[in-house]
């Protein structure tokens, strides 16, 4: 985990939810494509302890998220969410993302392959050419 919060730390922010002494939540962006033509797309991730859930902690750090990166001028945040996963995909469609594709069997997770949606947003209102 150190490892990722510092190469995060170097493009963007990582920010932390937490109460008392414990971490709550935390939310970061990260290179969504190591590639020029992806320079102002990012991918975001939004973590809250299940016994936390369901408290709007989620929605705060990724609101304060996406406001830091409209600062950083990113155009479009994609959020790639493990399926079957309604309260993550309800998150997103709260902040105004729309599903754009379903893929199948991309990840693993306890030995079980998992199916992602991607989901995206667009956070600047720069013309585009296309």
């Amino acid at each position: 985990m150190h490892k990722r919060v510092t190469n995060v730390l170097k493009n963007y922010c990582w920010l932390v939810y937490v109460e008392g002494n414990k971490i709550l939540g935390y939310a970061y962006a990260d290179i969504f494509k190591n590639r020029s033509a992806y320079a102002k797309t990012v991918e975001t991730t939004v973590y809250v302890h299940h016994e936390h859930q369901r408290k709007g902690i989620g929605q705060n750090l990724y609101k304060a998220l996406l406001d830091r990166l409209m600062e950083k001028d990113v155009h479009v945040a994609v959020g790639i969410v493990s399926v079957p996963n309604e309260s993550s995909i309800r998150l997103h469609q709260k902040l105004g993302f729309k599903c754009a594709g379903h893929l199948r069997e991309m990840g693993t997770k306890f030995n079980k392959l998992l199916d992602v949606e991607l989901w995206h947003k667009i956070l600047s209102k720069e013309e585009t050419n296309i």
